[in-house]
């Protein structure tokens, strides 16, 4: 996949308030501590509606305090909740609802739960860069996302595979380093040979995007409109000090130890993201839903389910 040159660190950062508003207080623990964070969108979470941000660009927010897991979105989250929310990279003129659907849905969480549901539903470019749907947390402070772990259910639409023509790419999850020096991802792509999906973890160097690294499993499949839980570990590293751990029902992925960073630090987490290639969209929406979420500081030792 190739992206434009187009300095996204700096434009998330004049994209202005996508989370909550900045006189709301926060109840998480200052940013030298470690961080945890639960929810499954249960009541009282909301999705704040989308909105024009300073720049024109459309933006929105989770917001309220989940009864259940009782940590609020996005207070509780690490980095700045002030910034932090979904970013469309839509310009503010634009109908949003015809190339954007973000959601809470009743009982098709898992367990008939409640379940964040994420879609692009057209390909569109009135920024410079191509609309996508992703909830991004943007940092405090340069070292806030110097280690960090993130865990949650995710549900692929099931006609993924029809439509992932040869060539294309299907994102999931991101992490930028300011500036846009380097960005590590998770991916589907289709086998050229077969069509199948497969994962692909990668990393590459900005603003041209020439490939630093890439770790790529056809063994694990990519299951189709059923839960499956993602989990992504990573610590920023010049060499051998550097990871990127990320499972698929707590099998291994891609585990890589080596450079995890270019200059630092990262700017943006991409914790769920639908961004899709043209030639995908083109062939119909791409989207997805997600459950139980869980950001920490460090390597998660909960158990498999």
């Amino acid at each position: 996949m190739r992206s434009t040159t187009l300095n996204l660190a700096l434009l998330l950062l004049t994209l202005g308030c996508a989370g909550q508003n900045s006189s709301t207080p926060t109840s998480r623990t200052p940013d030298s501590a470690p961080f945890q964070f639960r929810s499954g969108f249960e009541p009282a979470t909301t999705v704040s509606g989308a909105h024009r941000s300073a720049s024109n660009t459309w933006v929105e927010s989770l917001q309220g305090r989940d009864g259940q897991a009782a940590f609020s979105w996005p207070g509780d989250l690490p980095g700045d909740p002030s910034r932090s929310g979904f970013f469309y990279l839509v310009d503010g003129d634009e109908d949003i609802r015809s190339i954007i659907e973000t959601r809470i849905d009743d009982a098709t969480g898992r367990g008939s739960t409640r379940a964040l549901y994420q879609a692009v539903l057209k390909d569109h470019q009135s920024t410079a860069s191509r609309a996508r749907n992703q909830y991004s947390l943007l940092n405090s402070r340069e070292d806030v996302f110097a280690e960090g772990a993130v865990r949650y259910w995710l549900k692929l639409q099931p006609n993924l595979k029809e439509i992932l023509p040869a060539g294309s790419w299907r994102q999931v999850m991101e992490w930028r380093e300011q500036g846009d020096l380097y960005r590590k991802a998770v991916m589907i792509m289709p086998d050229a040979a077969t069509g199948e999906p497969y994962w692909t973890v990668f990393a590459d160097f900005g603003p041209r995007w020439d490939r630093d690294w890439t770790a790529e499993n056809r063994a694990i499949r990519v299951p189709l409109g059923e839960w499956i839980l993602l989990e992504a570990y990573w610590k920023e590293g010049s060499g051998s000090d550097g990871r990127l751990l990320v499972k698929i029902n707590c099998q291994t992925l891609a585990d890589h130890v080596g450079r995890t960073r270019n200059q630092g630090p990262i700017f943006s987490v991409d914790l769920f993201k639908v961004y899709a290639a043209p030639e995908s969209l083109a062939l119909g929406p791409s989207y997805q839903w997600i459950d139980d979420v869980e950001v920490s500081s460090t390597l998660s030792n909960a158990g498999c389910p």
